[in-house]
């Protein structure tokens, strides 16, 4: 009931609708019990521009304060000085 309720308020898909120009960088364990984030990895692969969709296998919510999933970290940073925005 809490992730249809979260899902429902916070709509990942109409959030890239409204960043139509925005480059999104998204990383999400494929053990979330969120869940609905392949549904927004989809709709952002289909979207023009710098997006970068990073799919950690295994991973649940909250794998950022794990040491096993810290790599992401560095993906993003990296992500970020390709961006034309994060090379100002």
């Amino acid at each position: 009931a809490k992730r249809r309720q979260w899902q429902g308020k916070y709509n990942l898909s109409k959030q890239i609708d409204r960043a139509k120009d925005i480059p999104i960088f998204l990383a999400y364990g494929t053990k979330d019990p969120l869940g609905g984030f392949e549904e927004f990895a989809a709709k952002l692969n289909e979207r023009p521009g710098q997006n970068h969709v990073m799919v950690l296998k295994g991973a649940n919510h909250g794998f950022a304060h794990q040491k096993k999933w810290v790599g992401w970290w560095d993906d993003c940073i990296l992500w970020i000085k390709k961006t034309p925005e994060g090379r100002q």
